[in-house]
């Protein structure tokens, strides 16, 4: 009986495995031919989730190492082609399913890197380029907070 329940129990974890896209490796939707791998990004996850404890107003490009001048940013259950329609290239190879957002991070259409950050604490306009300008705005007074993404004005 034991014997049973055990088999049942892993048939069970490896179907939801396998029906949820998850490879064991990492943010979901991500590592097809012709798509971008998705990595997690600690540093800018830190920075993030520092802005919005404290309620401070951050640049974006302040937190991170490397060359971009337009970011992308979509929420969990994000499909292939919302993102590729708006960035102009693959970028996942299913729907988006970590529990965060996916910030795509381009130069001139180029995609240079996904990254996935959890959790979900940004507020942005699906399909909207934003510039290395653009600054992370916590809303209300309650912290944490979400974080707003602002192009400056012009």
């Amino acid at each position: 009986m034991v014997h049973r329940v055990t088999t049942l129990l892993a048939f069970v974890v490896c179907s939801t495995v396998a029906a949820c896209g998850g490879d064991g490796g990492g943010p979901s939707g991500s590592g097809a031919e012709g798509s971008v791998s998705v990595s997690r990004d600690e540093s800018l996850e830190s920075a993030l989730r520092r802005a919005s404890t404290d309620g401070t107003t951050i640049r974006l490009a302040e937190t991170t190492d490397f060359s971009w001048t337009e970011v992308y940013v979509f929420s969990e259950g994000a499909t292939p082609k919302e993102v590729s329609d708006a960035v102009g290239a693959p970028v996942l190879d299913g729907r988006y399913y970590d529990a965060g957002n996916l910030l795509v991070f381009s130069t001139d259409g180029q995609v240079e890197r996904a990254v996935s950050v959890v959790p979900d604490m940004l507020k942005a306009s699906v399909g909207t380029a934003y510039g290395r300008g653009t600054e992370l705005v916590p809303l209300g007074s309650v912290r944490p907070s979400i974080l707003e993404l602002r192009q400056p004005a012009a």
